[in-house]
């Protein structure tokens, strides 16, 4: 007689039939083809692949191991095998999987996905792993799943008498130990050089130098492209040539305090560093040491006293620069500065040569007292400065020092001698010339092409005008020098004079402002001359030879040949050059 089960044994025995069924169902997994030269099993849960080359594409409807797919927990995959097919693992209850290097191309909705009527979903929490740079890590980056690199076998070793270096998985290169780095002739033959640019999906990103390590060797990180991250700790006190040269992702880098040289090149072509926190113990900027980086603004600490040749060469974002203990800034340091507008160094004593020159932005450059050398070309085209002093401390103002530049007036102090070839040429906005009585010569072209100045005045001190040098513009069309047609320039100056001689030669207008009624000068070594215009008495003293001369019109005191009366020679006096008073 048949008796009635309740719910719950009947549930019971449902369950423990399905349990059965299920399990006679896994024993007899299947196995079979997935590719010319790759097989699978599925074993308890487990898809296992065998074999090398590519996968077969599949569908929905078409895998291998269709029903069974929603009841396997993991999946292995060889090395050797080349691809994963499309479709190929659809529907598995996998939540992990390792993808190994030999696969180049895995195809859509391969990994990580279901499929039900009709539509694609992603698996949350998906995690694939595999080498960095493969072809796992591109899926997984493509298809928004998290990516899980598998640590390669690193070479940790020594790169200094007592400093070692260790790589992580994640491409942190760390320095630890005690004294200085080693240096490098190049990135290429540091220890670290196969993880430059990556090897076995490992890059360095990310630089620590640890405390007790004293120096940063030469090109030790040159070339890191992907490095995007540097620590330096306290201790370190110079970087080396070349250290972080083209490591082009770099974006900022802070100096400790203990850091006094950053050596030749040392951040040259970082193209995105864009700020930079120097030490308080920074002493030396060596050449070309930020040379084109993305540096927006400079403040240097008081310690630091020098900047080497091109050491900002080209940094076009660079607006500002405080260098309060700068004394001498090399040649072209800041050349090419475009978007520089101001700069301060109230101690510096040398401008190199073209150290500003092209920064087309460059308003505000106030010149200090312990200033002595402007080299050659130091503001050359330096369209926007309005005004310049120079110091009387400057001994030295070099040829074409402002050639091109935005200048509307300029007063020169005493201690400048000769105005160098072109030191103002070009200057089409310059109106106002002032010179101390210390300017003896206007040297060639120092005023040629000055378009705006109608009007100068010439101190007494002055004895030599080089032709062309006043009141004359470069002609492209004919390749000459020719006179200002707009207007006729004025030169004030005194009687006698080499200015009214130039004004009349050129056919300028001269204004006297009096006559010179004392004069006087060095001859040679202990010798001096002086004259007396009302007297007409010209008295040469000291002691030794007087110099010959080639003509009476080379001598200091042929502007006044027609005062001369009487002449004087001291008793010191040797031996009377030739032409001393000819005529």
């Amino acid at each position: 007689m048949l008796k009635k089960l309740s719910l719950a044994a009947f549930l019971l025995i449902a369950v423990t039939a399905f349990s059965l069924l299920f399990s006679l169902f896994i024993l007899a997994a299947p196995s079979g083809d997935c590719g010319n030269n790759i097989t699978y099993t599925v074993t308890d849960g487990a898809l296992v692949l065998s074999g090398s080359g590519s996968m077969n594409d599949y569908t929905p409807s078409t895998l291998p191991w269709g029903d069974e797919a929603v009841f396997i927990t993991s999946l292995t995959i060889p090395e050797g095998i080349t691809s994963i097919g499309i479709d190929a693992f659809l529907n598995l209850s996998v939540t992990k999987v390792t993808v190994p290097e030999s696969v180049i191309l895995i195809g859509s909705h391969a990994l990580g996905y279901s499929h039900y009527e009709g539509t694609y979903r992603a698996l949350s929490d998906f995690i694939i792993v595999g080498k960095r740079g493969s072809a796992a890590e591109t899926y997984a980056t493509q298809n928004g799943f998290d990516f899980e690199a598998i640590s390669p076998a690193l070479p940790p070793g020594s790169c200094g008498q007592s400093v070692t270096w260790s790589l992580s998985e994640d491409g942190v290169l760390t320095i630890s130990g005690n004294g200085p780095m080693a240096d490098y002739g190049s990135s290429a033959t540091t220890p670290w050089a196969d993880y430059v640019s990556g090897k076995d999906g490992l890059r360095i990103t990310a630089v620590v130098i640890e405390s007790g390590v004293t120096s940063v060797g030469k090109y030790a990180f040159a070339s890191c492209r992907r490095l995007s991250s540097v620590s330096i700790a306290s201790g370190v006190t110079s970087i080396g040539v070349g250290a972080f040269s083209g490591c082009s992702d770099l974006t900022s880098i802070s100096l400790p305090g203990s850091v006094t040289t950053v050596g030749a090149q040392a951040f040259s072509a970082c193209i995105s560093l864009s700020e930079v926190t120097f030490g308080s113990g920074t002493t030396t900027i060596d050449s070309e040491a930020f040379t084109l980086t993305a540096i927006t603004s400079l403040n240097l600490p008081a310690t630091l006293s020098q900047i080497g040749d091109k050491a900002f060469y080209g940094c076009t974002s660079l607006t500002t620069a405080n260098l309060p203990g700068l004394t001498k800034l090399g040649n072209k340091a800041f050349e090419g500065c475009t978007a520089l507008g101001t700069v301060t160094f109230p101690k510096v004593v040398t401008i190199g040569r073209s150290a500003f020159e092209g920064c087309s932005a460059l308003s505000s450059v106030p010149l200090p007292t312990s200033l002595t050398t402007i080299g050659s070309r130091a503001f050359y085209a330096c369209t926007s400065l309005g005004a310049v002093t120079i110091p009387d401390g400057v001994t030295r103002l070099a040829e074409y020092a402002y050639y091109g530049a935005g200048l509307t007036s300029v007063k020169v102090g005493k201690g400048i001698v000769q105005l160098e070839e072109g030191v103002f040429e070009n200057c089409a906005s310059l109106s106002s010339v002032t010179l101390s009585n210390s300017v003896t010569a206007i040297g060639e072209r120092a005023f040629s092409g000055c378009s705006s100045l109608t009007s100068i005045l010439l101190p007494k001190s002055v004895r030599t005008i080089t032709d062309k040098s006043l009141g004359y513009v470069y002609d492209e069309d004919t390749g000459t020098y020719r006179k200002f047609t707009e207007f006729t320039l004025e030169i004030k100056g005194y009687i006698p004079s080499v200015s009214k001689q130039y004004a009349e030669a050129n056919g300028f207008l001269f204004t006297s402002l009096g006559t010179v009624d004392i004069d006087g000068g060095n001859v040679s070594g202990s010798i001096t001359w002086s004259i007396n215009t009302e007297t007409g008495v010209l008295m040469v003293n000291g002691s030794g030879k007087m110099p010959s001369y080639a003509s009476f019109a080379d001598t200091p005191w042929f502007l006044y040949k027609t005062y001369i009366k009487t002449i004087v020679i001291g008793q010191g006096i040797t031996e009377i050059g030739s032409s001393s008073f000819e005529g």
